[in-house]
């Protein structure tokens, strides 16, 4: 009991602790912080030669979180070979079974790798990538849905490390760090190719996200380029096809794309999407209807990726101008022609326009004027398709399910509203102007009638980014449809618009 109570005072003691002066102490001598770098650098050498005895957990899980805490002490502070030591003798618990010992390595290796990232200890990381390795062995499988997020921390800690560098320094990390992590990355991808349906019960979930955190950090051209999806190669019939063709990649790839190419989806995705539709096709005039299905639903899940590489992009630019806008026509195209895939281009674009209005990283904030000037040249193509692809679902989800239509409708708005945020003022007055003249020849009886609530929602998403002149034709023309007794159906939905 005394070593354990030792132990967590020491953990306690170098874990750094906010306001540390007493800010009630006014002006009396207040003591200095201790140097804690140096406290950890002489405590953690006879930590690591401490022998452990599995007897007492609670003595244990004591000792490796105040082993923990100095070694993140150290990290970015000192190139000391104790701190990957300590690191490994921390790991080895992930060969026991106790829960709580697991539960308290996994803590303790993810306030190391934690520690590492945010203090830029490059070397570090790296050596890690290569001590984690052993969890993936056979026999640690029994510790795995402990030690896989252990796995996945490191890589959350390398991804918050990446997102620190500047565009001079990206690419050259980018390939040092997959040199490093190839190995362990191929690892967890062929663990998950292997494991049965029985074992995914007991592990899967952590597997899913560990895999997840390494696309995020590698990026997923990495990833595919070693161990590449092939669904098309594949018979859908196979028994083992999720394993043989990796489609279950396509799940992780959707929760964890962000700050990548958004060429790479142009390149690779939508001729992949094209290959699926022609597939499903095909089973169609086959009068196969599973198949059909199968393959439908898979064009789906790959389309489903585009919000992520629409997640702060580090080639927006590029990407949307090349080839006199290719990707943006192809974007565009899916909204006008195909409603089941319309949610997705929508939230894609909402992202993009994120990514220049909101950047939260270093990466994004360096890119963000590139991705204004370039949202905007295309703004002029995009808005106008934007406003009547949402005039033309308006009338076509009549009376479909009301949380689905209720759903789609505000993915179009939010993402026709943030395009309207980096927009030209100008230009957005202009389309407004527009469509309150379809919208007052609809309530007055000298157009169609049916457009009237979509017009409605598309003029006041627009409102409120309007310049201040164009505010009293806003009054001017909304201000009679807000009072009240009109027994009008159409004026009634307009009020609502």
């Amino acid at each position: 009991p005394c070593c354990t109570a030792a132990f967590e005072f020491a953990a306690q003691h170098f874990t750094p602790e906010d306001g540390w002066n007493d800010e009630d102490a006014d002006e009396q001598m207040v003591p200095a912080p201790p140097n804690r770098a140096e406290l950890a650098g002489r405590f953690l050498p006879g930590m690591v030669e401490v022998p452990l005895s599995m007897l007492n957990v609670a003595y244990v899980s004591a000792f490796v979180r105040a082993m923990a805490a100095a070694v993140a002490q150290l990290c970015g502070k000192e190139a000391s070979p104790l701190k990957l030591a300590a690191t490994k003798k921390i790991l080895s618990l992930f060969s026991e079974q106790d829960p709580g010992l697991l539960r308290a390595a996994k803590e303790a290796s993810s306030t190391i790798f934690s520690a590492a990232g945010d203090a830029e200890d490059d070397q570090f990381l790296q050596d890690l990538l290569e001590a984690v390795r052993p969890l993936l062995r056979f026999e640690v499988k029994g510790s795995w849905s402990s030690a896989l997020p252990a796995v996945g921390a490191l890589f959350d800690a390398l991804g918050a490390r990446r997102s620190q560098l500047d565009l001079a320094n990206l690419q050259q990390w980018d390939v040092t760090t997959f040199q490093h992590a190839k190995p362990l990355a191929m690892e967890l991808i062929e663990v998950r190719d292997k494991s049965r349906s029985g074992e995914l019960n007991v592990y899967g979930k952590e597997l899913q996200e560990a895999i997840a955190s390494v696309i995020k950090t590698l990026g997923p051209q990495q990833v595919l380029r070693t161990m590449p999806l092939e669904v098309l190669q594949h018979p859908l019939t196979d028994m083992q096809y999720e394993q043989k063709s990796r489609s279950w990649m396509l799940l992780a790839l959707k929760d964890s794309c962000q700050q990548t190419a958004l060429q790479d989806f142009g390149n690779y995705f939508i001729p992949l999407a094209s290959s699926l539709k022609a597939k499903a096709n095909e089973a169609a005039q086959k009068d196969a209807p599973v198949l059909e299905k199968k393959y439908l639903t898979l064009l789906e899940q790959v389309w489903a990726l585009l919000p992520g590489f629409c997640t702060e992009p580090l080639d927006m630019q590029n990407a949307l101008l090349a080839n006199g806008g290719q990707l943006a026509k192809q974007l565009v195209a899916v909204l006008q022609n195909d409603g089941s895939l319309r949610d997705h281009v929508w939230a894609g674009f909402k992202r993009l326009c994120d990514a220049s209005l909101q950047p939260s990283s270093r990466l994004s904030e360096a890119l963000q004027e590139s991705n204004k000037a370039c949202l905007k040249t295309l703004s002029g193509r995009v808005m106008p398709e934007m406003l009547n692809v949402y005039i033309k679902m308006h009338a076509e989800m009549e009376g479909q399910d009301a949380s689905r239509v209720s759903f789609s409708r505000h993915q179009a708005l939010q993402a026709i509203a943030s395009y309207a945020e980096l927009a030209d003022p100008t230009y957005i007055g202009s389309i407004f102007k527009s469509l309150v003249a379809k919208w007052l020849k609809a309530t007055t009886g000298e157009a169609d009638g049916s457009d009237v609530a979509a017009l409605g929602d598309l003029a006041t998403t627009l409102i409120p980014h309007l310049t201040v002149e164009n505010l009293e034709l806003v009054i001017r023309v909304f201000a009679p449809a807000l009072k009240g007794g009109i027994e009008d159906k159409t004026m009634a939905s307009t009020q609502k618009a």
